[in-house]
């Protein structure tokens, strides 16, 4: 046993001494791993820091002086994640002056090129001064700030250009459950803490400065990209497509587009990555020494390739700024730049050493890219091309060498590519759909075919045409013109492709367990040269796919009754889940201002995440867009069989287009009637009323024409009253509405939770589903009412998605005690119903 000991240390410090670069970082990403989301006191870091010391001064001391140095890196990592975790400390910083919507007037210089998605432009600024309405002085600011508006800039508000501003500043606001995307964070993640809306462009005032020569450089880039994306608005028939390719900036390529790009599998295309920058550095590194080549001096007297290598660094750095500089992008170029320096010095690097090289010094600058999906795509799919690929060549390299023919290497250039995407689809499958939740079928394929048309023909004719835009535009314009061809091309035919709806596949989300599961099976199946750990690598890899499409949540049966609450922003929407495996919801929709609907951005996320395929009934209370504008996307990828709704003949349009839309498709629609139940095994969903059903309606609105339920278990129940107000409410008081639970009526506004209504449901808990920072839901008079009647009030706005488990007429209520102010640290949700017990 001792020497089984000893000749594991020995391996483990042969393979530190041998790969020290790779060792760190995996220890460096360790360490940033185990405090992802947490700020620790100031006293902690800097006993971190006292570690990290003794770790350094200890290196020359010990004969572990590698071990030592991992471990070094692994208190770095995490004193490295945790300060770049912690809020903005500084007072005059302006994520500490907002605290709540106001109306100010900012001044402050433009940082970044304005975008524009067809509906709202976005600028970001960084401020210097702010004023207050009931003040005159402006006082000192800083932080950068995002700005929306309608409309576009006027062009003379470019990068590095001081304005003042007057907006309604807020601190950013997102969506909170399992899998949803939360904007605050992917804000903060840019260093961005303050968002401001901008009513009219007329509200912009430019602000007479003269930048001096550091900000001139520092905004260089941004100006450029500016005025690059400006000149492919007016020359390019795809200026979408073109700016992505180019720039980095995908805000103006349409939803269709965009989509299509995605049933493919060729998004990747749309993003400045390692495709892209290969690309560039081949035609940066062949023009500049096709240039030293036209001297015969410098030929016979140096190694031009070498100058020419060493040359290409400066444009290659200077692109990756003109591009925004993201995660793709930026591996891409540190990858490029060590082997064009390697080169210079006659020092080969393994596959292993660039990735590691890049990893750190990109997390070294941002160690919250660690757990986003750029960062992590980027880096599966490059290193399953450098470390894996040259394993697969091994079983289909033929083992005669001949001179090939033409129609040989065309042949071995298609298979190799083939290979290549292959390899690429293999390895970010997992993480697709833990991020996205669906991967395309054709990927490979397609990635064959459109793959060239961008990146070997749209591209280098669009970075050729660059330098010709200020030199000479005509020239500039030709290439432009003739670079859109493939991008037109490319965009026809992934719109022709995305409508054979069987080429992409939607999937609930894997757990990190059987994430992991599968990277470990993949690689030993490549890795070992034994037969028999290939063969259990193989099974484990089989296994692994298996519970990616059929979820181990989906084949075990339910141990509890559940309901979620979740938390759609100012709408309504929860989730019943039965023992029996039946999946309920009840309402679906939200605020209808974005692109996407509230069950494409949450929903559906939520449902997946919590591994859910299918969704047996959806009940509609009425006819408000808040209530129903999420149904079409759960329609679409939930197999739901019926619609449950109060009427047929909505006084909502978009409802009634709705519903035929929904019949044509071939999905039951039923209208509920008062008294009528649906049974659930032993639970079951009333409908105590259905207002719709009476001719004299208690007012002429939409919210008091709807459905009221209550959800029965064995010893528990939720009462869901829609949007009925305080008149409606008092027709009930007779009904069986008695209730452990209550879904606060009309998101608890001021006309609806009357007294009496409360004391006749009696209620252990209301739960108010609302919007952040609205004062109105719920109203401080139903939390008044509320508090004197001794209700526990909990809100979706303060307490994020609520999860109650109801086991043998016991339940637990699990949300956030309240949201974090800070958006980087973890979101702990604890029992917000174990201070209160039942009777």
């Amino acid at each position: 046993m001792k020497l089984s000991e000893q000749a594991l240390t020995r391996r483990l410090t042969h393979f530190i001494d041998s790969n020290l670069l790779a060792s760190v970082t995996l220890f460096y990403i360790v360490g940033m791993a185990v405090s992802y989301g947490q700020a620790w006191s100031e006293t902690s870091l800097y006993l971190l820091g006292l570690v990290i010391i003794t770790g350094i001064s200890s290196l020359f001391l010990s004969s572990f002086r590698h071990f030592l140095l991992c471990f070094t890196f692994l208190i770095a990592g995490i004193l490295l994640q945790n300060i770049h975790t912690r809020a903005p400390g500084s007072p005059n910083h302006i994520y500490n002056q907002i605290h709540s919507p106001e109306e100010v007037t900012l001044v402050g210089t433009v940082s970044e090129m304005t975008v524009y998605n067809n509906q709202l432009s976005r600028i970001v600024v960084e401020s210097k001064f702010i004023r207050y309405p009931e003040k005159l002085a402006l006082q000192q600011t800083k932080g950068k700030v995002q700005f929306s508006f309608p409309g576009t800039l006027p062009a003379e508000y470019p990068p590095g250009t001081t304005i003042a501003v007057r907006a309604k500043l807020k601190r950013p606001s997102g969506y909170d459950g399992d899998g949803v995307f939360y904007y605050p964070r992917f804000l903060a993640e840019k260093d961005v803490w303050i968002t401001g809306f901008i009513r009219s462009p007329l509200f912009i005032e430019k602000v007479e400065s003269t930048p001096t020569f550091p900000q001139r450089i520092k905004y260089l880039p941004e100006l450029l990209r500016d005025k690059v994306g400006k000149y492919l608005d007016q020359i390019s028939t795809t200026p979408g497509l073109y700016r992505a390719i180019l720039i980095g900036d995908k805000s103006g390529i349409n939803n269709q587009t965009l989509e299509a790009f995605k049933a493919c599998g060729i998004m990747h295309i749309l993003a400045v990555s390692g495709m892209h920058m290969a690309v560039i550095t081949t035609f940066v590194y062949s023009s500049i020494l096709f240039l030293l080549r036209r001297s015969v001096y410098l030929m016979l007297l140096y190694d031009v390739r070498k100058i020419a290598a060493f040359l290409s660094m400066g444009p290659l750095f200077f692109y990756c700024l003109l591009t925004g500089s993201n995660t793709p992008v930026l591996r891409s170029l540190l990858m490029s730049l060590l082997i064009l320096l390697a080169f210079c010095i006659n020092r080969r690097k393994s596959a292993l050493v660039l990735l590691s090289f890049a990893a750190f010094i990109i997390l070294t600058i941002s160690p919250q890219q660690l757990f986003t999906a750029s960062f992590q795509l980027s880096f599966a799919a490059i290193s399953s091309i450098l470390l894996l690929l040259p394993i697969l060549k091994k079983f289909f390299a033929s083992k005669e060498n001949h001179m090939l023919s033409i129609t040989e290497k065309i042949k071995g250039g298609i298979f190799s590519s083939l290979l290549v995407s292959a390899v690429a689809s293999l390895a970010t499958l997992p993480l697709l759909l833990f991020y996205f939740n669906h991967f395309s079928l054709i990927s490979p394929i397609s990635n064959l075919i459109m793959e060239p048309l961008v990146c070997l023909w749209s591209l280098p004719l669009g970075i050729l045409a660059l330098p010709f835009i200020v030199l000479f535009p005509p020239v500039a314009d030709l290439l432009i013109s003739a670079g859109s061809i493939g991008l037109q091309l490319t965009q026809y035919l992934s719109l022709q492709t995305a409508q054979f709806s069987p080429i992409q596949i939607w999937n609930s989300t894997p757990s990190l367990l059987l994430i992991s599961v599968y990277y470990v099976s993949l690689t030993g199946l490549l890795s070992f040269s034994r037969r028999a750990l290939r063969i259990g690598s193989g099974i484990m890899l089989l296994l692994a796919i298996a519970f990616v499409v059929y979820p181990p949540q989906q084949l075990l049966p339910e141990r509890q009754n559940r309901i979620t609450v979740i938390d759609v922003g100012q709408g309504s929407s929860v989730l019943i889940e039965f023992k029996n495996g039946q999946k309920i919801l009840a309402d679906c929709g939200g605020s209808s201002f974005s692109k996407k609907s509230i069950g494409e951005m949450v929903v559906a996320p939520l449902l997946w995440r919590k591994g859910i395929n299918k969704i047996d009934t959806i009940f509609i209370s009425h006819g408000d867009s808040d209530h129903f504008n999420g149904v079409p996307a759960i329609v679409k990828h939930f197999k739901v069989k019926k619609l449950i709704v109060p009427t047929r003949n909505s006084r909502d349009q978009n409802f009634n287009k709705l519903l035929d839309e929904m019949a044509a498709s071939g999905i039951e629609i039923v209208t509920m009637k008062s008294g009528h139940r649906y049974h659930y095994g032993e639970n079951k969903i009333i409908c105590i009323r259905n207002f719709s059903e009476y001719k004299q309606a208690t007012r002429s609105v939409e919210e008091n024409r709807g459905l009221v339920l209550k959800v029965e278990y064995k010893d528990f129940s939720l009462l869901l009253p829609g949007d009925i107000d305080n008149i409606a409410e008092l027709q009930m008081l007779d009904d069986d509405i008695q209730s452990d639970l209550l879904l606060a009526s009309h998101h608890g506004s001021k006309s609806s939770s009357s007294k009496d209504f409360l004391l006749a449901v009696s209620p252990e808990f209301m739960i108010v589903s609302a919007g952040i920072s609205r004062k109105k839901f719920p109203h401080p008079s139903v939390i008044e009412r509320a508090k004197k009647l001794n209700i526990p009030l909990l809100s979706t706005a303060k307490n994020g998605t609520l999860d109650i488990i109801i086991n043998d007429g016991q339940y637990k209520i699990r949300g956030l005690k309240e949201r974090n102010s800070n958006p980087l640290e973890k979101r702990t949700r604890i029992c917000l119903s174990c201070e209160k017990t039942k009777d």
